[in-house]
């Protein structure tokens, strides 16, 4: 009687845990199905919108920021789900703000290219690591683009 219990309440435990919100993920349906669907058409129109080899300064900047148009448009899709909604889901509101912080390093370097000032493209780093890698660590199929990090 007494393991049978004690498997019991082992097992009622495991279920709970296994049953929780997990803090580092985003895994709230509505909101990770959202985060998806919004990052596929970014990722799209980032690949489409990419500047030839070799392309002017003009081609690269107009370039810059189509892409980061489009990340700006996934940003602002996601966000309609709201303050209360993302809020439920821990991980959301922090990576929305890594993305518009990348979106702002990218429109920097894309002044500085327009403005014939040498260019430098440095991703955001918090705790020593790039805030791309917590980006894609956050259980969604979206993973920042080669060509944002790398711009041509």
């Amino acid at each position: 009687m007494i393991i049978v219990a004690g498997a019991a309440v082992w097992l009622l435990g495991f279920w709970q845990y296994a049953q929780h919100d997990r803090i580092e993920l985003i895994d709230l349906p509505v909101v990770a199905d959202r985060a998806d669907e919004a990052c596929t058409t970014m990722r799209a129109a980032v690949a489409v919108s990419a500047a030839p080899a070799g392309s002017g300064v003009e081609a690269r900047v107009r370039t810059v920021r189509a892409q980061d148009a489009a990340v700006a448009v996934m940003v602002a899709r996601v966000r309609e789900l709201g303050p209360e909604k993302l809020a439920d889901d821990h991980p959301a509101a922090s990576w929305l703000a890594d993305w518009e912080d990348l979106v702002a390093v990218r429109e920097k370097y894309a002044d500085d290219l327009a403005a014939g000032r040498a260019v430098s493209l440095q991703v955001p780093v918090t705790d020593g690591v790039p805030i791309t890698r917590r980006m894609d660590e956050v259980g969604l199929l979206c993973r920042v683009p080669a060509q944002l990090v790398t711009p041509g």
